[in-house]
């Protein structure tokens, strides 16, 4: 589950006791000009250059809720009772990750052992454990990476593990950890082992993330557009 803040917000709930922390910018202005006038391209710009150094830096090693972020641009007519409003979630663009064979399903057993342990949304686990993040720079093929996982289609993890890769990607590199064939396990624990994945990947030909490394990550609207979206409660 993703929330905007910490554990409290799934207590009493079935499954991993974890969320990703999101930290992010809400933009609020006064007008609809001002509104249309507001530079989005530019603050998502910014946002994505904050992750790529958070990750560069090893900065999202310490702390992995940096690869969390998101951004919310608002205006709301009081008068009118119409809101508008542009979500953004910045992941990066640092190469594709390659899914080798079919992905295979988490045993209950693996499943509760995981799920009891993790605290936070990404880890590590070398075969008896769970590892913090910043221990990448020792991880061994055997390894495993593990995230939380608020995605519904099976072998399709949602957009926290893009940024969760990135990191992985520039940082086995760095260390000069990375398999031979750049090949890595990424579980992906959800909320049953019904729904949890175990993927085999392929790290990208150049994982390193660079000062040139884009983002992507705005919300589309009911048409698949990227545009703001309005709620309008007049009649309610």
């Amino acid at each position: 589950q993703v929330g905007p803040s910490g554990e409290s917000e799934v207590a009493g709930k079935e499954g991993p006791h974890v969320v990703h922390v999101a930290r992010g910018s809400l933009v609020n202005v006064n007008t609809v000009e001002n509104y249309r006038a507001l530079d989005k391209k530019r603050l998502f710009a910014d946002a994505v250059g904050r992750l790529r150094e958070d990750i560069r830096t090893g900065a999202a090693l310490e702390d992995p809720a940096l690869l969390v972020p998101f951004q919310l641009f608002t205006f709301a007519d009081l008068k009118k009772y119409l809101f508008r409003y542009q979500f953004a979630f910045p992941a990066l663009q640092a190469g594709s990750w390659t899914q080798v064979g079919p992905g295979a399903a988490l045993p209950e057993a693996e499943f509760g052992a995981l799920s009891s342990e993790l605290r936070g949304a990404f880890a590590l686990h070398d075969g008896m454990r769970l590892r913090p993040l910043r221990d990448v720079r020792e991880w061994e093929p055997h390894w495993r990476a593990v995230c939380a996982d608020p995605g519904t289609l099976a072998d399709h993890p949602a957009w926290p593990a893009r940024n969760f890769l990135a990191l992985l990607g520039h940082w086995l590199h760095e260390a000069g950890r990375l398999p031979p064939r750049g090949d890595v396990r990424l579980v992906l624990l959800r909320l049953s082992p019904a729904h949890s994945r175990v993927l085999s990947l392929r790290a990208p030909a150049d994982p390193v993330v660079g000062a040139a490394t884009g983002g992507t990550g705005w919300e589309k609207d009911g048409k698949g557009r990227v545009s703001s979206r309005r709620v309008d409660l007049a009649a309610s």
